[in-house]
């Protein structure tokens, strides 16, 4: 029995070899331990970990997967006209020979014999689409002369006709008066109430008309002011320039529909205007428009919200571009006997273009900062163009958010919660034109408020109205 219990085995080891191989075990372990502090560097770092902390902060890794330096985030790259649709279509359709389209003015085709043309038809045009003077507006160009007068509903309408291919029209088409049989005030209050933000079925409770005709009245003014737009607003000086979009929902879509808007500050100018999605597409769209109503040559000072799609837009449309083998020396000053193949041509971005961004940062439902940022040229340019316009030299949008504030109290598709929804995005954009034209050609939009040139009574006597 005592044998047995001093010779205890542990898988055929004794406990006296257990512990001195255990002992031994841990003496290994401490030396190799303190070679391995001595190998790290005094801030417990390793030495190759330790000579990129001299250039770079490590971050601890909270999260797997962080092991790696973070990246900087990349500087927005400027678009080229490539990018926007519109301008690769104008492209394609202008892609013909200078003078191909040109037509000979039919007064010097005509004969010198008979009356000389005294009726005045400038702005109207032929639309027969075999007319080689189809939708030339100058009098001075096509053969238009005065065909006597119609009668119709609104009364007595001027007939024109085309001397070249005797085709006849009333000045009324593609008017808002056009298949109307009601007079010209009558469509004009209709226009006015559907400003002043009446949906559909009310015009046609308080004007006493069906509301096949109200939508008919909707889609040849809607056209038709769409068109008078584009024909006025060329050539415009403009000085700054705000853009911003506002949510809608359309009628039986999920998906929201977004509207965009660009404002001339100084005049209150509603320059264009586009119904879709909010994408790069959109930006484009709108940036395109409000280019072709500038004067040649313009460069306005522009002010957006912190939407990045509008820099891509704007860069792709002011700029110009550049021919590579002009920037390259001349062969053999780089020790090359001939220069190498030929590169594509290089978008530069117009140095002249000021663009700022306002940021706004909510958090439920309360404005939390504002953050002023220039992304193009600098700030002192872009507050001295400012100041010279009468303006603070803040980059704001808050006369873009006022004229927002119109549309959505001025249309009814636009209110929020409304009940008047449209069901596509046409039909909103007719209505959008028509508080356009009300607003350009019936309001005072100059300011808020007009001061009167002599002070009025009011009705019960007590004081004057001076605004």
């Amino acid at each position: 029995m005592k044998e047995a219990a001093g010779n205890v085995n542990v898988s055929g080891m004794s406990l006296e070899q257990v512990i001195g191989f255990l002992y031994v075990a841990l003496i290994v372990w401490v030396m190799w331990a303190l070679r391995m502090m001595d190998w790290r560097s005094p801030d417990g770092l390793e030495p190759n970990l330790a000579e990129q902390s001299n250039n770079q902060s490590l971050e601890p890794m909270q999260k797997s997967g962080q092991g790696k330096q973070k990246r900087g985030r990349r500087e927005p790259r400027p678009r080229t006209p490539d990018d926007c649709p519109h301008c690769c279509a104008e492209a394609e359709t202008n892609a013909y020979p200078e003078g191909a389209q040109c037509v000979v003015p039919y007064s010097q085709l005509k004969s010198k014999r008979g009356r000389p043309k005294k009726s005045v038809t400038e702005g109207f045009a032929c639309h027969d689409s075999e007319c080689p003077y189809r939708y030339i507006t100058s009098s001075q160009i096509h053969a238009l002369v005065e065909d006597g007068d119609k009668p119709t509903q609104q009364g007595l309408v001027k007939q024109l006709k085309c001397q070249w291919c005797k085709s006849k029209f009333l000045v009324t088409r593609d008017t808002a008066m056009r298949y109307s049989k009601l007079s010209v005030e009558r469509v004009g209050e209709i226009n006015r109430g559907l400003a002043e933000g009446l949906s559909i079925s009310a015009c046609a409770r308080v004007f006493g008309h069906s509301r096949s005709t109200i939508h008919r009245i909707v889609r040849v003014s809607g056209e038709h002011f769409a068109c008078l737009h584009e024909l006025l607003f060329k050539g415009i000086e403009a000085i700054h320039v705000q853009i911003d979009e506002l949510r809608t929902k359309l009628k039986g879509k999920a998906e929201a529909a977004w509207v965009w808007t660009s404002m001339e500050v100084t005049n209150k100018l509603l320059l264009a205007v586009h119904v879709g999605r909010r994408t790069q597409e959109g930006a484009h769209t709108l940036v395109h428009q409000t280019v072709k109503t500038l004067a040649k040559g313009c460069v306005p000072v522009f002010a957006t919200d912190g939407l990045k799609l509008y820099l891509y837009a704007l860069t792709a449309h002011f700029g110009s571009w550049l021919d590579p083998a002009r920037l390259l020396p001349p062969a053999g000053e780089t020790g090359q006997k001939h220069r190498s193949k030929k590169r594509k041509a290089i978008w530069q971005v117009n140095p002249d273009l000021q663009y700022g961004q306002v940021i706004k940062r909510y958090a439920r439902r309360k404005l939390k900062s504002i953050t002023r940022k220039i992304l193009l040229g600098s700030q002192q340019v872009f507050s001295a163009a400012l100041e010279s316009a009468g303006l603070s030299g803040l980059i704001n949008t808050s006369y873009i958010e006022r004229l927002n504030l119109g549309l959505r109290t001025g249309i009814s598709a636009l209110i929020r919660r409304s009940a008047s929804t449209v069901c596509s995005e046409t039909a909103l954009t007719r209505r959008i034109e028509i508080y356009r034209a009300i607003y350009h050609f019936v309001r005072p939009h100059a300011s808020l408020r007009m001061e009167l040139s002599a002070p009025q009574l009011c009705a019960r006597g007590r004081f004057y109205r001076r605004f």
